[in-house]
């Protein structure tokens, strides 16, 4: 199973619509059923976790306006959390690469291999905050 990043960008709508049709689209292919997602959104220039999950089966469900620039839809199983700003434990995890980490497809299990210190940090907000139903 890889882990890999769901990034929205600023886009603020195409994250909520993850979340609300239990989709995650991605800009490329290769993903698979059973990998392991963190769904981030960039707010006022900070990148914030707002939930993980695992991607299901493919679907031709893509409810994003922008549909188009997705050749890869998931179902997908959130967790979803309140949104937590992630951006310097990023920085300091990815140093100096982070830019490179959360754009494109990188399998973050291996990705300067530092993806068990980035999945703790994550997963500790899964721990602290509540989740969101």
């Amino acid at each position: 199973m890889a882990s890999y990043f769901c990034n929205c960008g600023e886009n603020q709508a195409n994250f909520e619509l993850c979340l609300k049709n239990n989709v995650a689209g991605f800009p490329s292919t290769g993903y698979q059923t059973g990998d392991l997602v963190f769904l981030i959104v960039k707010i006022n220039s900070r990148w914030n976790l707002g939930a993980r999950g695992t991607l299901l089966e493919s679907t031709n469900n893509k409810p994003w306006n922008d549909a188009d620039n997705y050749k890869s839809s998931f179902k997908a199983n959130w967790e979803p959390i309140n949104k937590q700003d992630v951006t310097e434990g990023l920085r300091k995890i990815y140093h100096p690469n982070f830019g490179l980490a959360i754009q494109g497809k990188k399998d973050i299990n291996t990705f300067q291999n530092k993806g068990d210190e980035l999945k703790e940090f994550f997963n500790n907000f899964f721990i602290t905050s509540t989740l969101l139903k």
